[in-house]
């Protein structure tokens, strides 16, 4: 099994895939790379699921007082909110500046997306959503503490899912209903990984059922992408289906975390990890990149290029200025 209590490294490269498949998505829309529309749609599917799984595996499975909840706010609050907020004030000056074909018009909305109240401008609808996931989630893990440990708690996350799908719903983006199943399947994954853990280790039979679980993830994660429906035939029902993608998702994610390291590795080598690193930056800085791109009239084989390399380092050079600094704060803070 790969990784501890505090890390799983194959999760780093699934997190780093989620948001290459965000970008590519995007560069497909404009002609920077070959049409995947709706790619993009399920690599923030694959996040909302990831988010789950993390926030069961790591605060679902203990006992959390009042004070570590207030840390966990901290850290959460933390990890997502200071780049984002960079993001939208520098989106606003630019446009302020003229030069609006950057990120476009946010200054409209500036307060609304500042406070979370909406953000639903392009890709900043996904932050609220998250948001209200950390908020919701001690609620739940707390009732589930009432709970023994292991497979009872494992049936509590079922039966939490079970409602989740029962309620889920597609209607604004940014309304919690829009990603709470995946978020349930997340959970429930999470709460499994730590049971069979705490039963089995890192017996040989689960890592075998892990490699093939990890196979068969990643083959229908490419079998069920939009553009693939010209293959297959099957005609994507997108966010009206999360048992589909939902349990997929959870599948390969929970199998990326029992696996041996050489079906690990394809999501825990260092290039995969790196990218897992910056790919909050990568999510909401690659817009502009591709916008600027585009503006200065480049496109083809040229604008795909220039567009990874933009993006890379412009996500590189934000992780390290904004969202490191703001995690050693949030560990003073919380500690």
């Amino acid at each position: 099994m790969t990784g501890d209590r505090k890390s799983i490294p194959a999760l780093d490269g699934i997190r780093g895939l989620a948001a290459l498949m965000v970008a590519l998505g995007h560069m497909g829309n404009i002609g920077h790379f070959i049409e995947i529309r709706g790619t993009g749609q399920h690599g923030v599917m694959l996040f909302f699921v990831l988010s789950g799984f993390l926030m069961s595996w790591l605060y679902g499975n203990r006992q959390t007082g009042f004070s570590n909840w207030v840390g966990y706010g901290i850290r959460r609050v933390m990890r997502v909110y200071p780049l984002y907020l960079v993001v939208v004030i520098l989106a606003f000056l630019a446009h302020q500046l003229g030069l609006s074909f950057i990120y476009g018009a946010v200054d409209r909305d500036l307060m609304v997306n500042l406070a979370l109240l909406r953000a639903d401008y392009l890709i900043f609808w996904t932050i609220p959503v998250e948001m209200k996931f950390y908020l919701a989630f001690p609620v739940i893990a707390v009732i589930g503490g009432l709970f023994a440990t292991g497979w009872n708690r494992v049936l509590f996350y079922t039966a939490v899912l079970a409602l989740m799908l029962m309620i889920y719903d597609v209607p604004d983006r940014t309304s919690l209903l829009r990603g709470v199943a995946f978020f349930g399947f997340g959970m429930l994954a999470g709460t499994l990984h730590h049971a069979l853990r705490a039963q089995f280790g890192s017996s040989d039979w689960i890592r075998r059922i892990a490699n093939a679980g990890l196979l068969i993830g990643l083959a229908g994660l490419v079998l069920t992408l939009p553009p693939m429906s010209a293959v297959t035939g099957w005609v994507n029902p997108m966010w009206y289906a999360p048992l589909i993608f939902g349990g997929l998702y959870g599948v390969l994610i929970l199998s990326a975390a029992h696996s041996g390291r050489l079906f690990s590795s394809l999501f825990s080598n260092p290039v995969a990890r790196f990218l897992g690193h910056i790919s909050f930056a990568v999510y909401l800085l690659h817009l502009p990149v591709l916008n600027t791109v585009r503006h200065f009239g480049f496109s083809g084989a040229t604008a795909f290029v220039l567009d990874m390399i933009g993006i890379i380092l412009l996500a590189t050079v934000f992780h390290y200025l904004v969202e490191k600094p703001a995690r050693r704060l949030a560990r003073r803070l919380s500690d």
